[in-house]
């Protein structure tokens, strides 16, 4: 029905599906998406479909404004999101800056040349949104006025209902636009009137940090500017990079541009751009739109800035980094009101960790939880009959009996959404598909007399049913004109709610790689220091072999297809394994750990003497009693397995082993820790290991980053390779590989590489001319990496917070200084 907003909104979804990866933009993303999914799963969706069964409305006018709406928004997105945006805004503002100076910008009218302060204002062309979709709003509802008249015979049951909820939506992603394009521009102002080149550097470092660009991201496109155009240094550079690394606590504590909208609603006292900019916070004018769903807050913003700095004090005071197991986050806030001889009731001790674990994931943010947690904790009138205001319900130091309050309502507010989604889940799991089969009716057993006599007792008879379906009798005027309840197509908070549950709107882990990847598993460690184990491996390889082959997977394969094995139960397809069953097979085996540590009884470190000797593994077949997945992994005393290195590189909360969302065969990691704790896969040596966008390369002294993008054919996608010296190499589909100098040559026991080659000219320490390899296998449209490095950590793979990777059986693990190996089921060496 409304064909041109679903376009819009599936080149919307693709849009950002093919930026999934990638650092930049992550909460600006997040933010416009959640509010477009909004309009079109909820208000949009209703309105489709009622309209369609009106045989007098064309919807072609309602579908070309909405979808103009909705296309604004996404030519704004894509500009700002696009990887060129930073560099021709800085450009431009360069050029602006000398004409300004120079006497030689003019207005738009050609009137005398303006100011120099109007000329750096002008930032139209730096992605300003100026599309004024409240006044489209109102043509909108000017086109849908006559089919909401009651006496008109054109009425339209319950259209006022949708269309509120509809402009409702609309007008909440507006104004977080609105947010996100006036902070943006207000850094960009900031930019031009700096004079000094540190109050550049600061500003620059101040826009990356809002735009969630990280000390990668930033080397690269700021290394991408034209130094003609817009003066910047590599100094300015490195000082705009070291500077973002100071600034992430304090993103995730003032919050993203619409951190006002999501704590206080449009219709209240909301900061400023340049209040937020300059670290305080400033009242602007009060709007006077209002989303509807929120209350309206009489807090002021210092008393939300205390909340927030007190919630984000506790946060490392718990020894929380960038993100935390959520089941021990709810534990420490539980924990809390202990220590204020406050005590939970059993049902809020057991909810409250399976609640956030729901909304979550097995992990939560940081930033999510200052910022989408944090609101949830309001919003309601306390036993003193006065309102809490979202984002208020936390005073952790004023007042504990409010906290205690604001949990209680939290979970009253979501429990049931989580016992329904358990209760669904616990049958789906239980009941064999079989069994449903047999339960259903079949058309055979259909009875009319028992039908009839249902009928009948409703005080119809047999004849007014048919004289009703065949259209002789009209429908009775009181069941036309019957009473509409509007709250059925009203978008309320427990609507909100439960759509933002189902559809995981909270949950800000990306599973990586896609459902389409399959596991090139198991990997063989190989030596390459022994030649002669390498002629071994290698004598059953082919010749013109890209990659090696597990010596196992061939002597398999050697013993040829039986047909009869094929068709019995055992070989039909592992069928999809439940937590606790992974939790039987997975195990890890600590292989490498530096010298100084020692190793049994001698070993300066609990886990190192523990885990050192020959057949121990982390598994639950060695270590009785370890619970079932998901394991935390850290130097915290909470954590499921206590990693007491010595020295840094382990994070009080460092990683997690999760099952899998997307393999449900597979285990994931996710790291938690911090830059300094940072967690790295070993790529295995001459075996594929696939990649997806955004990853990050490290070899020695050089990252790259991995874009792959979609093409213009179908089921295609390209490979660039970035570095933050601001170079990009477009990977061809024949594959390239990356090294020293401008020749390389084949050596003995050494897959084949592609002909192409990305040269590195400098930093070429342990740099080999055939470093790495990237194939490319246009059948199943994947990528692929091939570690061609003579050092045992030639080529590794940096996992980054909130991602979650899945293991296969062999890889190796970098966690600190400390080398894991994954085992998985029956291909352990037990």
């Amino acid at each position: 029905f409304f064909v041109r907003c679903q376009a819009v909104y599936d080149k919307a979804r693709f849009h950002v599906a093919r930026l999934d990866g990638e650092s930049a933009m992550k909460s600006l993303k997040r933010t416009v998406m959640h509010d477009v999914d909004f309009v079109h799963d909820m208000p949009l969706q209703t309105m489709n479909d009622r309209l369609k069964r009106v045989a007098f409305v064309d919807p072609q006018p309602f579908d070309s404004v909405i979808a103009e709406m909705l296309g604004e928004v996404l030519e704004w997105l894509e500009w700002v999101t696009g990887p060129s945006w930073l560099a021709e805004s800085l450009e431009d503002m360069g050029t602006r800056r000398v004409d300004a100076r120079s006497g030689g910008v003019q207005s738009e009218d050609r009137s005398p040349n303006v100011s120099v302060d109007e000329a750096l204002y002008d930032l139209e062309a730096h992605g300003r949104f100026m599309y004024q979709m409240p006044l489209r709003l109102r043509d909108l509802q000017a086109m849908v006025r006559p089919f909401m008249e009651i006496g008109s015979t054109h009425y339209i049951v319950s259209l006022d209902s949708m269309m509120s909820a509809l402009v409702s939506g609309l007008l909440r992603l507006y104004h977080s636009v609105k947010a996100w394009d006036e902070a943006i521009a207000a850094h960009f102002s900031q930019i031009a009137l700096a004079d000094l080149t540190d109050e550049i550097a600061h500003s620059l470092a101040d826009l990356c940090v809002t735009v969630d660009i990280d000390p990668f991201e930033a080397a690269h496109r700021l290394s991408r500017v034209d130094a003609n155009l817009f003066k910047l240094r590599a100094a300015d550079i490195e000082a705009v990079c070291n500077r973002i690394t100071l600034l992430l606590g304090r993103s995730s504590l003032s919050g993203p541009p619409t951190s006002d909208l999501q704590h206080t609603g449009v219709g209240t006292r909301s900061r400023t751009a340049l209040g937020r900019i300059g670290g305080h916070l400033d009242i602007a004018a009060t709007s006077e739109l209002d989303m509807g769903e929120r209350p309206v807050s009489n807090s002021s913003a210092s008393g939300l800035e205390e909340v927030r700095s007190q919630v984000f004090d506790w946060w490392h005071n718990q020894r929380f980094n960038h993100a935390a197991p959520s089941r021990i986050v709810a534990i420490a806030l539980l924990d809390t009101l202990v220590d204020m001889k406050l005590h939970p009731d059993p049902w809020v001790a057991e909810m409250l960790p399976t609640t956030l674990e729901w909304l979550f994931g097995v992990q939560i943010s940081c930033y999510c939880f200052m910022n989408t947690l944090l609101p949830m904790f309001g919003g309601y009138n306390d036993s003193k009959h006065e309102e809490i205001a979202p984002g208020m319900g936390l005073p952790l130091k004023r007042d504990p009996g409010r906290c205690a309050e604001t949990l209680l309502v939290f979970l009253r507010r979501w429990s049931e959404f989580v016992l329904a989604e358990e209760e669904s889940t616990k049958i789906v799991t239980s009941v064999p598909v079989r069994s449903n089969r047999r339960q259903m009716k079949r058309g055979s057993e259909f009875v009319l007399k028992d039908f009839l006599s249902e009928v009948q007792q409703s005080g119809h008879s047999v004849d007014d049913v048919r004289q009703l379906l065949d259209g002789i009798r009209p429908l009775p005027c009181e069941i036309l004109k019957a009473h509409a309840i509007d709250e059925r197509n009203c978008c309320t908070g427990p609507t909100r709610r439960r759509w933002e549950f189902m559809t995981e709107q909270f949950n800000d882990l990306t599973n990586m790689p896609g459902e389409t990847n399959r596991d090139l598993g198991p990997y063989l460690h190989v030596e390459l220091d022994k030649p002669g184990r390498m002629a071994e491996i290698w004598g059953t390889q082919p010749r013109s072999s890209w990659c090696l082959v597990n010596p196992d997977l061939v002597r398999k394969a050697k013993k040829g297809y039986d047909f009869g094995s094929a068709t019995s139960p055992q070989n039909q397809g592992r069928a999809a394994m439940t937590s606790n069953e992974l939790s039987e097979t997975f195990m890890l085996k600590l292989v490498e750990w530096p010298e100084e540590f020692g190793s049994g009884e001698s070993a300066a470190s609990t886990f190192i003497k523990f885990f050192s000797k020959e057949r121990m593994r982390i598994s639950r077949r060695s270590l009785p009693g370890l619970p079932k997945l998901p394991w935390c992994f850290g130097s915290d005393e909470r954590n499921t397995v206590i990693v007491d290195t010595p020295g840094p590189g382990i994070a009080p909360f460092h990683c997690m082993f999760a099952h899998s969302k997307l393999h449900p065969n597979r285990v994931c990691y996710v790291p938690l820790g911090n830059p300094l704790s940072s967690s790295h896969i070993i790529c295995p040596k001459y075996q594929p290991l696939p990649i997806r966008n955004g990853d990050r390369l490290i070899c020695h002294e050089w990252i790259f980053e991995l874009r792959i993008t979609p093409t213009e054919n179908l089921h295609e996608s390209s490979l660039t390779i970035l570095t933050d010296a601001g170079e990009s190499f477009k990977v061809p589909f024949e594959g390239c590989h990356i090294g020293a100098g401008n020749r390389s040559r084949h050596m003995d026991n050494q897959p084949c590489f592609p002909q192409a080659k990305f040269a590195l000219k400098h930093r070429l320490r342990d740099i080999s001319p055939v470093h790495a390899a990237f194939w490319y296998q246009a059948s199943a449209n994947r990528w692929t990496l091939v570690d061609h490095s003579p050092h045992s950590m030639g080529c590794l793979i940096q996992m980054r917070p909130c991602h979650a990777y899945p293991l296969s059986h062999g890889l190796r693990l970098l966690m600190g200084q400390c080398v894991l190996e994954v085992m998985m089921g029956d291909k352990t060496d037990d």
